[in-house]
């Protein structure tokens, strides 16, 4: 008798490790998982998917912006992305239109940051005060190229 509840234990051990098992190797093939990595593996049936294409333009971006209190300054830090030779001038161009948009994006209320381009209602386009910014801009003419899409 006791020979049959130590293998009725060892069965039930064996059991809840299968589960424990399953449950974690669906934890990491979850579909968030497998969407990140699938685009990565080529395809061997489609030829154009064997080369990692180089479509994608990453411009100069900020990666941090440091304020000394005392001094009264900002201190930034870039990153170049695809950008192989950067003049100063285009760098310093480059920090203001940044830094332009970072401070409209502090001074504005996240409430502000809105188009909508749909004919039945005319009267609310844009946002009043994003309206007189570059952001406002950019906003409406990603909106135009969504609907085109």
């Amino acid at each position: 008798m006791a020979f049959l509840f130590a293998q009725k234990n060892d069965f039930i051990k064996a059991f809840r490790r299968i589960i424990a098992f399953i449950i974690i190797f669906s934890f990491i093939f979850e579909q968030p998982g497998i969407a990140q990595v699938i685009p990565q593996i080529p395809n061997p049936a489609d030829p154009n998917s064997l080369f990692i294409s180089s479509d994608k333009f990453r411009p100069i971006h900020l990666r941090s912006i440091d304020y000394q209190d005392a001094a009264r300054s900002f201190s930034v830090m870039l990153d170049k992305g695809d950008v192989k030779e950067a003049k100063q001038a285009e760098i310093e161009q480059a920090v203001r239109d940044m830094m332009t948009y970072f401070f409209i994006g502090v001074r504005l209320p996240n409430s502000s940051f809105w188009v909508n381009l749909r004919p039945d209602s005319p009267e609310r386009i844009i946002d009043a005060h994003l309206a007189q910014t570059d952001i406002g801009r950019i906003m409406l003419a990603a909106d135009v190229q969504l609907k085109k899409d």
